[in-house]
């Protein structure tokens, strides 16, 4: 668009007279604005006889850069024929219409567990007009790590870049969800990209309850040495459990409700149902 600059002159001159001024501020003369007749960092106005007042047309440039609101001040300056009054400068503020932005080729995937590497791209929605760092990351680096930072500049902003995510393999036996998050450096006010979300297909057999025991038998004698045996569960039940043992019964009890003080003679052949709580237990029978 166009924005104009009021000069007022009082009084307004005899003869025609040129008025001077300096640029300064943030802004780039023919990259952010264009001001016909200034060159480098000054401009003049050319102002006829009798005019008490002349316009500095400053026309603001579009771009695809990300640099935030610029301003632009010019200052007037004494020359021939004139000398300046207060206020002398006017600042004008050029309000920046690029937002920065990521653009990221997918918002989910999936991978499987202890599998190939998930990818997706991510390019700048604008140029940023200098150095950017994206620096990505995993929310559970035990399920699925993530590739390094990726680097972008005015060269290269529109050039996706990739993002490997690399599945772990885990003995659990549960899917898991990953949040892959991207912090952002140098690419005006934003510092935080959007989140992808990656889910991670587990590969282990599907989890059922279940033990194995070394021996499903065991053979006593009957005031002899004790007996052992080891459970372990299946798969990782991804919590603490207790496991409890159950006497199963036919003409007698397995195992005494109470300290038996009568020796028996004989061999016997014992048998334990178990219910799983805990991941591995040893027990003696005393």
């Amino acid at each position: 668009g166009m924005r104009n600059v009021m000069v007022n002159i009082d009084p307004a001159p005899s003869e025609d007279i040129t008025i001077r001024y300096a640029l300064s501020g943030a802004a780039t003369l023919n990259a952010d604005y264009a001001i016909r007749g200034a060159t480098g960092a000054s401009g003049t106005l050319d102002v006829s006889s009798g005019a008490s007042r002349a316009m500095i047309a400053v026309a603001i440039m579009e771009d695809n850069v990300t640099e935030g609101d610029e301003a632009v001040v010019l200052t007037l300056s004494s020359g021939a024929g004139y000398r300046t009054g207060s206020p002398d400068a006017h600042a004008l503020t050029i309000t920046d219409n690029d937002p920065p932005d990521l653009a990221v080729s997918t918002m989910a995937l999936t991978v499987n567990e202890g599998g190939v590497a998930g990818m997706y791209t991510i390019a700048l929605a604008t140029n940023p007009g200098g150095a950017v760092t994206i620096t990505p990351s995993s929310s559970d680096a035990g399920a699925a790590t993530v590739s390094a930072a990726l680097a972008f500049d005015a060269a290269n902003w529109q050039t996706p870049q990739t993002v490997e995510i690399t599945p772990q393999d885990d003995i659990d036996a549960e899917d898991e969800t990953v949040v892959i998050s991207h912090a952002v450096a140098g690419y005006g006010a934003l510092t935080m990209g959007p989140e992808v979300m990656v889910a991670v297909d587990d590969d282990e057999v599907p989890a059922t309850a279940g033990v194995d025991a070394s021996a499903l038998t065991l053979s006593l004698v009957e005031g002899g040495a004790d007996g052992t045996y080891t459970v372990a569960l299946r798969t990782n039940p991804g919590r603490r459990l207790r496991l409890r043992l159950l006497r199963a019964t036919r003409a007698r009890p397995a195992f005494p409700a109470r300290s038996d003080s009568t020796p028996r003679t004989g061999e016997r052949r014992k048998r334990l149902r178990l219910r799983p709580s805990a991941m591995r237990i040893r027990t003696t029978r005393r």
